[in-house]
């Protein structure tokens, strides 16, 4: 029947809330891959497949944060863009876990924890039955209540990547930026965290087909200068 939904094999494991949860990490993930490689595309001056192809043979968010150092001169511009790399990161780390994962419930049975695959009618019962992600490659697990907090950090990183790129746009800038007002108590809590110097400038990036790094200029366009 044409607009029906499949079933999957197996019961999927989690509450309508987790899984739409699950739903926007995805899509926010999404997001934050896009900015990373429209504001590569008007800073190193390249169209979007060769953006996309730096990003696929080098570690993308190491890229992006090498291009965006030292692009203005603003007290809290460094800050911002080491914390952007260490949240992205640490987003793209515990979005296998739960992305690359089989879904199960737990329940105790004669003094053991069991984990089935969806048990049935588990979303109807007063008390739902706990959810765990197995890793497929290693077996680890991660409570499926962790979801939650992976796709706040997971938006908050966003906001802090379309915040740089807009940043360093030719028009836009750091106080003019939308993001700013959302980013700041975020950048005031975690100021007494240490700030890396080591970032690759773009220098040391490697060369792919010729494209070599060129500085910011005022004849950067909207659609590729900045993110959002």
């Amino acid at each position: 029947m044409a607009g029906s939904t499949e079933a999957p094999a197996y019961r999927i494991a989690l509450v309508s809330e987790q899984l739409a949860t699950l739903g926007e990490i995805v899509v926010i993930i999404g997001q934050i891959d896009d900015d990373l490689a429209r504001s590569l595309t008007g800073i190193l001056k390249i169209d979007r497949p060769t953006a996309n192809k730096l990003m696929w043979t080098q570690d993308a968010i190491d890229l992006w944060a090498g291009v965006m150092k030292g692009r203005i001169d603003h007290p809290h511009f460094e800050h911002a863009l080491e914390l952007a790399r260490s949240e992205v990161r640490a987003v793209l780390r515990d979005r296998n876990d739960f992305v690359h994962a089989d879904y199960r419930n737990t329940f105790p049975l004669n003094g053991s924890l069991v984990t089935v695959r969806g048990s049935a009618n588990f979303e109807t019962l007063a008390t739902p039955i706990p959810a765990v992600a197995s890793r497929n490659r290693d077996q680890r697990r991660r409570d499926a209540s962790e979801l939650k907090g992976l796709r706040n950090r997971a938006a908050r990183a966003s906001r802090l990547v379309a915040h740089i790129a807009y940043s360093v746009a030719p028009h836009g800038g750091w106080e003019e930026s939308p993001w700013l007002p959302s980013i700041e108590p975020f950048l005031a809590r975690s100021s007494k965290r240490a700030i890396r110097t080591d970032l690759p400038g773009p220098k040391h990036l490697q060369i792919i087909d010729g494209i070599r790094p060129m500085p910011i200029d005022e004849a950067g366009d909207e659609e590729n200068g900045a993110a959002g």
